[in-house]
Formats: structure tokens, C-alpha cells, sequence
């Protein structure tokens, strides 16, 4: 089931289309799959009409960015209504009688939280009152925010308040802010003029202060009116507003249907830049894996040395948009020889962090090899996440600035004292048409902002554009004393490779010569094509029969390919020519090569059939040669996946030596180019990620996460570790009463004690696990039983073995209660 972008360069339109011409809109206004196979069987058959109906998430109507400036003719002269832009999450409310439901922007249910019923819920309770008499059903568009009743005012989101989670004992409670209304009694209201809806909107629903709300409206027609909208939306620390072609008809998920965004940030010079050092660097996902796209950024710590200069730099924000493609890979061509590998054992003293190396890079640079980047943000708010204990919302990159030397920036002092200005927001400055006039686009394209002090670029002859496929970049040769090594590797590999600027391979990295550590640096640094194609082959395209040029391969050594044959592992080296890692493989090196068999290639789970081919394979690769030997247990290895660890553990009960929990069967096959170990199972997925954060990610989880957080235990579930944890599902909790779940919230000594009698210092694969028990960190032990699976007390692993960077995961179907609750007369209800 794909839950997120894949950032695959294909988009959910052109799958849709595919399918049928009307598939798109029926899945805009229904979120369902189901009913789009259902609906649409024929493809010779259309849909004249689309019908939103109770019930079905509707895909919201979208506002597109705009500025002051172009208001007039973005919306063709016409009136417009002007709203506040709310700083909560998009929610519809769907009522049909006395039974609601609640469906977010991605067409998530958060009915159960809400609530289903007139009399439950941190919502439903308070607002099924406040509709007119003859109002039988309905569904309203609008947003639900954090109120604060006390001071009577609405709450930012980016104070970190996550609205869908608050209860009765929170110091905020919701509040549902309703701006349109797309059916009433039965009838589909998206067909008529907006001003009409509003009508009917404002006549269905009688608010409730701090419950539920309508939103305020302006009328204008002009940009003067734009412009005095937007003030008095600065003046008063809003995030900006929304202007609506008073005609416009509702269409779901369209952006460029008649409503507008403005921001003051979207406003050339109306918020306040900052300028911040890189101070280390995130690898990408999809298209750009192994490639830096993110920059940590700090500013001055405040503490100078003999010479005036800061000592030291305190992380701040993550920034990764602003800047072209172009533009961040020239930036990476000249920060190439700078980067260090960030080592959380031995952290770097000029770059600090937040307390437990939260948002740690996965590389770093020394402030003095840095560049300074000019942000702009919406506004400063409060964050753990970062040594300042401040961050910056929707940062995005103005400007490289290579004028400023990399100790003229932002200090600690300068961003405390903005943050205590106008609440946090960074927009102080008011709108002038003058400036509107002569102003340009605030996304512009900045033709020349990197080559102020940056020499023009050029590439060798032998590589000019026409010769390198699938770049369109040129990069400046650099460094003669790799020239020669590189050469070679080009060659070994037979892909054409563009020079790039590696000042006498890395030596701050303290890998000179280090050809596997180039190789995997080479995927973060532009100007070189890669050595394997982005293609999608899967484990289920695998038939073990190998090209014919392959299968009478001699060489005078014999390289891992070689070896992997001779064990008879032909759907690996199968699957390794595919993704185009066979070069590598055979005149590369060192690497160790964790080798499954055919077998297991056959059985593997079957979410693992359609992961692409080339993650799979490069979660088999470690950097270097490790004979069974050098193994001891929660050993960590760098896999061939930036940010991937592959873990050894020892299990002496079962006679066991894993990897990420696969067993290894034969171990030490050497060979010219490092090592192959043969495993029984297929590693199909190590996460990147903790048990905690990993936890949060998945919504089967979604109970247990927020359990989690209210107990306190995120930040020891993020940390070192190592953990085994048995994860109940949301549905294992709810075979609990709702009355354990309600008490356990509000007795978080109590809820410590559950959550903590599921996890188990060290990791337990379930490779490593026999009849006996295990210690929890709540001091009691679980009976753990093997008999052709897993059981733990009463509950049965149903998903076993998920590596995640601290330790283990085990789903399980049953909560496990610690006997401390079973025994409490208070708890006697923990059971249906």
C-alpha cells in the first residue's frame, strides 16, 4: 500500500488516467479506491455528473499563491472574498443526523477522536447543538484549531499543538472554523456560486465561541483592497488571507479555481531575512538518494575567540527548497572536498546540537570551509529539535551568498530577540503599492545569484554534455592528484563519469584511496552518473536464469560475482545485474556481500515482492570486508543505503548469527573484493529511523504513538537504545475497555508501567528467541513461546522483525498488561 509521495516522477493523475478518463474526479470527491474500480468498471463508460455524498472524504479545493500585485487578473477583474488564512488543519465535518464524521485533508478519519456521536468526542459533544433545526445533513469545509480559552484566542500550529490529540484534561480544546458548506439536506452544493453557499452556510449553522465558528469575510474587487486586507492581516499576526472569486463554483482538489493565498512572505522585502550557515547536510530520498538535498543551519553561538571570530555554532532549522536543481548541485561541486561524515561517538566541537543529537546530519562541515545562505520564513517558533531551542516555519533559501565571509551571520542573541518580536512572525513591514508596482515575482528566477566570486564552470573534452547521458549539468575539473585514480575507476566501472572537485580524495575524511567510500560519496556529489540505472525492477521480475554474457564469466580472481555464482546464488547476481551494481561488484572494493539464496528470494513476505530491486539489493551491501571473526554482537555496518545500518547480532541459545535478523547460514566465502556471507532470508527494508519515530510514521500505530507521547517516552524511545519492541496495533487496543484506555491517559504513572512492560533492553530478532522470558524495562518479564511463530503472554506477533536504527519492532495483536494492573481492583475493567 503506497501511503506517501514515492517520488518516483509519476504522479497519482497519470496512474488514475490510466485506468479510466473520469477516475481523477471520482477519487477527488470519494478518497476511495474501491469505488473508483466499483464506479468506473467500463472505461468506455463516463460519469457526466460527479457526486460528493455523506460519508466520503471530498478532496478539498485548493488556494493557489499569489501576490497583491497580480489579484486582478488572476481573478478576471471579478469580486473576490477575503478570509482570514487560518493556521490549523484543513477538516470537513459530515453530519447525517445525530452521527458525524470527520475527514482531514488526505482523507483521514478522525471520527474516533472528534466524535461519532452528539454526546462523545473533543468535538462532536460540543457542536451537535449548533445546527438549525431543519439542518438534517450537511457536509462543511473548514479548519480545526487549537483554541485557547483562557486568553481567548486561537493557538498556531506551529507552536507544535496537534489539534487531532487534544482531550478533555488539555489546556486547548478545538475549535472548528467553517468556511463553506458542499451539501445540505441531501442537495450537492458545489455546483452553486460561492456567495449562494455562503448563504445557506451561515443560515445551517449557529456558532458557538471557541466550538464552532464561521469564517469572516471581506468584499473587494481590486489589489488596493488586496493590499489593505493583507495589512490588517499583518497587523494583527495572522498568517495571511484567502480571497475568493465571489462566483466561484467548489472543485475538489483543484488549485487554480478561483481562490487565492497571500502571504506576506510571497512579498518581495516584507519579511525580514536572515542570514544562517550550512552546517551540515541530509541525504535525499527517490531520484535524489545518496545525493545532499537538506542543509542543517546554525547561527552564532555568542562565545568569540582571541580574534573576535564565534567559537562555536548552534544548529537552528532543516532548509530544503528555494534553490534550483542547478543551483544545489553547483553548491555541492564546491563544498565536495569540505564534508566530513558526522560520527555522533565523536560529535564536533563548532557544531552543536540539540540535547541527544536530535536532527543530526548525516554529514558536517567546519564553519570556516562553509557558505552563508540568506532564509526567508514565515516566523520563529519553539522546538526541541534544535540547540536554540527555536526554528524557523516553511524556511526556504533567498540567496547563496557567497559575498559574506562565514562569520557574518545571525546570532543566538539576534534570533532570541526576533523571536520576542511580534509574537515570532517575521513579517513587521506593511504592503505599499508603490513597492507592489516595481516589484517582482517573489519566485524568481535568479540567474547569476550563485556565480558572484564562483568561476565559470567547464568540462573536459572527452565529457562534453554530448557525451555524458542523462546530465545537463558542467562541472569545473579539479585536481590532478585524483585524476589518475579516478581514471581507473571510471574505466573499471564503464560509465562515463564527469570530474568533480575532490581536493586529494577527501583528506579530512581520512579515507584517501578509499575507493568504497568514494564510490558511495560519488551519489552525493553532482556531476557524476550513476553507476546502476534508477530503474523498477521488483524481486517478482527474478527467474534465476542469468544473461547469457554472464553465465561463462572467467577472470583470473574471483570477485564476489565469481563467488556468489559459485554458491549457487543466481537470483542475486541476477538481481545485482539488473539494478546495475555488477561493475561495482566486480572490480570494486572492499565490500562484504550478504548473499540470500534462491529460496529465499522465492519465500519472501509479500510487501517485499514490489520493493524496487535496487533498494532491496543495496540493503545486502556493507563498505568493507567483515569476516565472521570481526563480529560481536549490535555490531553496526554501513549499508550501501545512505543513513542504512546493517546489524549483527549473536544469539548463543539458538546458535544464531544474524544480520538485521536474518540468519547467516555460511559465512567467510572470500573473495579478491571482499567477503560473502550466505543468509536464509531476504533483508527487505531497514528503516532509517528509531522505534519511536518510526512508530509515529505508520498509522496502524497511531494509538500507541500517542500513548507514547503523553507518557513521556518519545525521547527515550528515540534515543541509543538498543530496544525489542512489542508494538500493539491500534487494533490490539481496541479489544481494550474504553474505560483502561481512558484511565491509563490520566494515570501516567500507570501508562509508563504498560508501555514500558513492551520493551526489552538489547534486540531480539526473532531469530535469537526461545521458550523462556524476557526482562522489560518495567522490571517484570514476559513468557516468550516459539512454536512455528512468536507469542508473547497472550499475544501473537503477527509482524515480526521491523529493523529500525535503535533496535527491533515486533507488531503484535494483543496488549500486554504487566501483572501490577491485572491485579489493581481499579483496572478490574482492563478486559472486554
Amino acid at each position: 500500500m503506497i501511503l506517501k509521495d514515492m517520488k518516483m516522477g509519476m504522479s497519482e493523475q497519470s496512474i488514475l488516467s490510466c485506468y479510466h478518463p473520469d477516475a481523477h474526479d471520482v477519487f477527488d470527491v470519494t478518497s476511495s479506491l474501491s469505488k473508483v474500480c466499483r464506479e468506473l468498471r467500463d472505461p468506455k463508460v463516463r460519469q457526466h455528473e460527479i457526486q460528493v455524498s455523506l460519508f466520503s472524504a471530498v478532496r478539498p479545493m485548493l488556494a493557489e499563491r499569489a501576490e497583491p500585485r497580480t489579484v486582478e487578473r488572476r481573478l478576471n477583474r471579478e469580486p473576490f472574498f477575503s478570509e482570514t488564512k487560518f493556521d490549523g488543519e484543513r477538516l470537513q465535518v459530515h453530519k447525517d443526523g445525530t452521527e458525524f464524521r470527520y475527514f482531514t485533508r488526505r482523507s483521514h478519519d478522525y471520527s474516533s477522536g472528534f466524535g461519532a456521536t452528539a454526546d462523545e468526542g473533543s468535538l462532536t459533544q460540543y457542536i451537535a447543538g449548533s445546527f438549525r433545526s431543519d439542518v438534517q445533513s450537511c457536509i462543511l469545509d473548514g479548519e480545526v484549531i487549537g483554541f485557547d480559552p483562557r486568553h481567548e484566542r486561537f493557538v498556531s500550529k506551529g507552536s507544535h499543538v496537534d489539534v487531532k490529540s487534544l482531550t478533555e484534561n488539555s489546556s486547548l480544546q478545538p475549535c472548528f472554523v467553517a468556511f463553506d458548506i458542499l451539501l445540505l439536506n441531501g442537495q450537492v452544493t458545489t455546483n452553486m456560486p460561492l456567495h449562494k453557499r455562503v448563504d445557506l452556510l451561515e443560515k445551517a449553522v449557529v456558532e458557538v465561541p471557541g466550538r464552532i465558528q464561521i469564517s469572516r469575510r471581506q468584499k473587494g474587487s481590486t489589489r488596493e483592497d488586496a493590499v489593505r486586507f493583507l495589512n490588517e492581516a499583518i497587523e494583527n499576526q495572522e498568517e495571511g488571507i484567502v480571497l475568493k472569486k465571489v462566483t466561484s463554483i467548489y472543485k475538489p482538489n483543484a488549485r487554480k479555481a478561483g481562490w487565492l493565498k497571500l502571504k506576506p512572505e510571497y512579498v518581495d522585502n516584507l519579511v525580514s531575512d536572515l542570514d544562517m550557515l550550512i552546517l551540515g547536510g541530509y541525504f535525499g530520498e527517490g531520484r535524489r538518494s545518496g545525493i545532499v538535498s537538506h542543509f542543517l543551519l546554525g547561527v552564532a553561538s555568542g562565545d568569540c575567540d582571541d580574534e573576535g571570530m564565534p567559537q562555536s555554532f548552534w544548529s537552528v532549522a532543516k532548509v530544503g527548497s528555494g534553490y534550483s536543481l542547478q543551483e544545489l548541485d553547483e553548491l555541492l561541486a564546491q563544498l565536495a572536498s569540505k564534508w566530513k561524515v558526522y560520527d555522533p561517538k565523536r560529535p564536533p566541537e563548532k557544531v552543536v546540537l540539540a540535547q541527544g543529537l536530535k536532527e543530526k546530519p548525516d554529514l558536517y562541515l567546519e564553519p570556516r570551509d562553509s557558505v552563508v545562505l540568506q532564509i526567508k520564513a514565515s516566523e520563529l517558533v519553539r522546538s526541541s529539535q534544535f540547540r536554540t531551542g527555536i526554528t524557523l516555519r516553511f524556511p526556504r533559501v533567498a540567496l547563496i551568498r557567497h559575498d559574506k565571509p562565514w562569520h557574518d551571520v545571525l546570532s543566538y542573541t539576534e534570533l532570541c530577540e526576533l523571536e520576542k518580536a511580534a509574537g515570532g512572525k517575521l513579517a513587521t513591514a506593511m504592503v505599499s503599492l508603490d513597492e507592489e508596482d516595481g516589484g517582482s515575482p517573489a519566485k524568481k528566477r535568479r540567474v547569476g545569484a550563485y556565480a558572484k566570486g564562483h568561476p565559470a564552470a567547464h568540462v573536459h573534452a572527452s565529457h562534453s554534455s554530448a557525451a555524458v547521458v542523462g546530465t545537463h549539468q558542467q562541472f569545473s575539473v579539479v585536481s590532478s592528484l585524483c585524476r589518475a585514480q579516478f581514471e581507473e575507476m571510471k574505466a573499471s566501472v564503464a560509465v562515463a563519469v564527469v570530474f568533480v572537485q575532490l581536493v586529494a580524495c577527501y583528506p579530512n575524511l581520512g579515507y584517501i584511496g578509499n575507493q568504497t567510500f568514494l564510490y558511495r560519496f560519488f551519489n552525493s556529489v553532482p556531476g557524476v552518473v550513476r553507476t546502476y540505472p534508477e530503474s523498477e525492477h521488483t524481486i517478482e521480475s527474478l527467474t534465476g536464469t542469468l544473461p547469457a554474457e554472464w553465465q561463462n564469466v572467467s577472470t583470473k580472481r574471483s570477485n564476489l560475482i565469481e563467488i556468489a555464482k559459485k554458491l549457487n546464488l543466481t537470483k542475486l547476481v541476477e538481481a545485482i545485474i539488473k539494478v546495475g551494481l555488477a561493475g561495482l561488484l566486480n572490480h570494486e572494493g572492499p565490500f562484504t556481500l550478504f548473499g540470500p539464496t534462491n529460496e529465499a528470494f522465492e519465500n519472501v513476505p509479500g510487501y517485499c515482492r514490489y520493493v524496487p530491486l535496487k533498494y532491496v539489493i543495496k540493503h545486502h551491501i556493507a563498505l568493507g570486508a567483515h569476516k565472521e571473526s570481526e563480529f560481536k554482537n549490535n555490531l553496526l555496518l554501513d549499508s550501501f543505503v545512505p543513513g542504512r545500518k546493517l546489524r549483527i547480532n549473536i544469539y548463543p541459545q539458538t546458535h544464531s548469527v544474524t544480520v538485521s535478523g536474518r540468519n547467516i547460514t555460511n559465512t567467510d566465502n572470500v573473495a579478491s573484493n571482499g567477503v560473502v556471507h550466505v543468509l536464509s532470508e531476504v533483508i527487505c527494508t531497514l528503516f532509517k529511523g528509531s522505534a519511536a519515530f518510526e512508530l509515529g510514521r505508520c498509522r496502524a500505530y497511531s494509538v500507541l504513538d500517542a500513548l507514547i507521547k503523553t507518557a513521556g517516552l518519545y525521547d527515550a524511545l528515540d534515543g541509543d537504545g538498543p530496544f525489542t519492541v512489542f508494538a500493539p496495533t491500534d487494533k490490539a487496543f481496541s479489544k481494550l475497555s474504553p474505560d483502561l484506555i481512558n484511565k491509563l491517559k490520566s494515570n501516567v504513572t500507570a501508562l509508563k508501567e504498560v508501555l514500558l512492560y513492551h520493551v526489552v533492553p538489547d534486540v531480539w530478532y526473532s531469530a535469537g528467541l526461545t521458550n523462556g522470558q524476557l526482562k522489560t524495562l518495567q522490571g517484570q518479564s514476559l513468557n516468550i513461546a516459539v512454536d512455528g511463530g512468536v507469542r508473547v503472554n497472550d499475544a501473537t506477533v503477527i509482524l515480526p522483525d521491523a529493523a529500525v536504527s535503535n533496535g527491533v519492532v515486533h507488531s503484535i495483536d494483543t496488549v500486554l498488561l504487566p501483572k501490577l494492573l491485572t491485579t489493581d481492583p481499579s483496572f478490574s475493567t482492563a478486559r472486554l
